[in-house]
């Protein structure tokens, strides 16, 4: 039974022709045969059939382009008509010729550079740059006896190969040792069948190796668990995305390490010499030892850039800033903050609450804090100290909650049920001068000594 096509459904299909697109696409977004209904609209004019939109004008323009060299699949695409019937209204018109010329000795060498036993340009980028037919780059290469059929059988020595390196190198140089495939669709296809991991994935036993480890041997012995196959700094961010902490403990050798290279190396060189020790587990040292790294020391700034910094760090971020003022983006964060400017993180996502969300925009105060303490212990004049709420946090909260609720603007405590600027609209109440007052007075009288 014929299917029926509602006069809405009609109406949707004549204006998406009109706006151009395809009958291929029409019939798969509207479930029809397009190339009957098509007929149907032509015959009570409700369509005028692009092909015959085409002028004499525009056609001896296709024509002469075609003599000129373009190809003439990319014209009909471009005038959205069929190559066939392009061809057709050409010959009609007395405009089609055959161009095709045999491809001489020097255009043969030519491609033949160009294709590099299969490591250069593809028969398809060959076919575009000069401006021939795939087929005859294909052919001609092939009569060449260079062309490397795509369609080739895996010999038992490439598979091998496959299986070894696959997982260990980036597919580019696995095309390079087996150059009979080279076409990324292909290497692809095969690892898929063979089950082979790719390079860089991790695998699910690979994960659990990291959550039972990690915290326990070093990066070296990790690296050689995994074969090699992640990099140290691959098994650090993958550490870091779990949420995993690296050994918790640190021993008198290595905050030794920090407090004598802190200063004085990059972040990199620290990592080498403390591969037990996450970047973050060592600025959090370096931070309780009261030591200043190595781009703080060495980066001095102008009145000027402090200036450019304070005029446009709301809008830039700090490595455009960075850039800019040719500094570290470490650097850059490190005098915002010591002049005063704290971003507010906008990723929300890694908080599991409300409450959660508004302790992660707390540094701010604790900064300003440690500052008019010093960053020292008011009680013992100690670096080594730590920060804490004489009202306690939940009351705080707890009253941000109330008045939240009093503007009928509480929802629940799960963050997903907040868009980003209601997000924003409950931090600025976190933040106002009552809270913020309270805040700064149990940072500034919160310095204790650890026991």
């Amino acid at each position: 039974m014929p299917k029926i096509i509602s006069e809405d459904v009609i109406s949707k299909i004549i204006d998406d022709y009109n706006s151009g697109a395809s009958g291929k696409d029409i019939s798969k977004k509207y479930h029809v045969d397009f190339v009957k209904l098509k007929k149907k609209l032509v015959a009570n004019n409700k369509i005028i059939p692009r092909e015959s939109e085409l002028t004499y004008e525009q056609l001896l323009k296709i024509s002469n382009r075609y003599r000129n060299g373009e190809q003439l699949k990319n014209l009909a695409k471009e005038y959205n008509i069929g190559i066939t019937k392009l061809t057709t209204r050409l010959k009609s018109n007395s405009l089609y010729f055959k161009k095709y010329t045999f491809i001489d000795d020097d255009e043969l060498n030519t491609y033949v550079k160009e294709y590099n036993n299969g490591y250069g340009l593809t028969p398809k980028e060959i076919s575009i740059k000069y401006s021939r037919g795939d087929s005859s780059i294909i052919n001609a290469l092939r009569k060449a006896g260079i062309y490397i059929e795509q369609t080739s059988r895996w010999t038992d020595e490439e598979i091998e190969i496959l299986k070894k390196y696959y997982p260990l190198e980036h597919v580019d140089d696995i095309i390079k040792r087996l150059p009979r495939h080279a076409n990324k669709q292909l290497i692809f296809a095969k690892a898929s069948s063979l089950n082979l991991p790719a390079y860089n994935t991790w695998l699910d036993e690979e994960i659990m190796i990291l959550k039972d480890k990690y915290s326990k041997v070093n990066i070296e012995e990790l690296y050689n668990d995994f074969n090699c196959r992640h990099s140290k700094d691959s098994i650090r961010t993958k550490a870091q995305r779990l949420n995993l902490s690296s050994n918790p403990f640190w021993s008198e050798k290595e905050i030794e390490i920090v407090r004598n290279n802190y200063s004085i190396q990059s972040m990199d060189d620290l990592l080498l010499l403390l591969p037990n020790k996450t970047e973050n587990a060592i600025r959090g040292m370096a931070k309780k030892l009261s030591i200043k790294s190595k781009n703080y020391i060495k980066e001095k700034y102008t009145e000027q850039q402090k200036q450019f910094i304070i005029d446009n760090w709301k809008t830039l971020n700090d490595t455009n800033i960075a850039k800019i003022l040719d500094k570290s983006p470490a650097g850059i964060k490190a005098q915002r903050e010591k002049l005063g400017l704290y971003k507010t993180n906008r990723d929300c996502s890694k908080y599991e609450s409300i409450s959660k969300f508004f302790r992660g925009h707390i540094s701010e105060w604790k900064n300003k804090s440690m500052k008019s303490c010093n960053y020292q212990c008011i009680l013992t004049g100690s670096k080594d100290f730590a920060i804490h709420h004489l009202y306690g946090f939940n009351y705080i909260v707890k009253e941000v909650f109330e008045i939240l609720d009093d503007k009928h603007f509480l929802k629940s405590e799960n963050i997903e049920d907040y868009t980003k600027d209601e997000l924003d609209y409950m931090l600025l109440i976190f933040k106002t001068p009552l809270y913020n007052f309270w805040v700064k007075m149990f940072l500034i009288n919160i310095a204790f000594a650890r026991p």
